[in-house]
């Protein structure tokens, strides 16, 4: 079973920065900032999407549309299946020296 999580990290930003708007930050309330959001495959700790939010987004109102991205189902199916591989063959690509 692969467990996401999914986070967004405030980062203030000056006002003509992408995605930049009026938030809170760090215990600052009308700070310029924005939100960068990841989900987070924690078996692999592997980043499988990193997007950039406006400063006043919070995570109940992406957490939805970042689980339904596309591209997490096919990032975690190639987690899963490289992870396979990893264990059917432990060895593989390691140097075997000849006598």
């Amino acid at each position: 079973m692969q467990i996401l999580d999914v986070d967004l990290s405030g980062k203030e930003c000056g006002k003509g920065g992408e995605e930049a708007k009026k938030g809170y930050f760090s215990g600052e309330k009308n700070v310029v900032g924005r939100q960068i959001g990841r989900v987070v495959a924690s078996r692999y700790g592997e980043i499988v999407v990193e997007q950039l939010y406006p400063g006043n987004t919070t995570l109940v109102s992406v957490q939805q549309e970042s689980l339904s991205c596309p591209l997490i189902v096919l990032k975690t199916l190639e987690l899963r299946i490289n992870n396979l591989r990893r264990q059917l063959r432990p060895n593989f690509g390691e140097l075997k020296k000849f006598g």
